[in-house]
């Protein structure tokens, strides 16, 4: 299955969603800060990136564009938040990009992972 970076600063959100990915098989690098996202990101490559909207003083666009200083390799990027209605215009302008809004279920966060990765593929081929 995929390598996926996950990018959450609420342990138990975290732990929560790293169970879901990897019980469907997924290799799941967990991170609870950007800076050590960062440097994993530097050192890996990564089928997708899943990020909370916001993660201590970073928002999701200052995200982007500190990940597509390391490689820009048009790794897709899954932001989830409570609050999409502030970067989902962002995101919509990005093919690379896409968005789940929270409260979500696991088959929503698994069902989410798979069209992109899906779609991944397509472009990438």
């Amino acid at each position: 299955m995929a390598s996926i970076l996950l990018l959450e600063d609420n342990y138990q959100l975290l732990r929560l969603y790293s169970k879901a990915l990897t019980s469907a098989g997924h290799k799941v690098e967990p991170s609870m800060t950007v800076e050590a996202a960062l440097d994993v990101f530097g050192q890996m490559r990564f089928d997708l990136i899943i990020s909370d909207l916001r993660v201590g003083s970073f928002s999701i666009d200052r995200l982007i564009k500190r990940l597509k200083k390391l490689h820009d390799d048009g790794t897709p990027i899954l932001v989830i938040s409570a609050h999409m209605d502030l970067y989902q215009p962002m995101c919509d302008e990005s093919e690379l990009c896409d968005t789940l809004a929270k409260p979500f279920e696991h088959h929503d966060l698994l069902d989410k992972v798979d069209s992109i990765l899906g779609r991944y593929d397509t472009i990438g081929s």
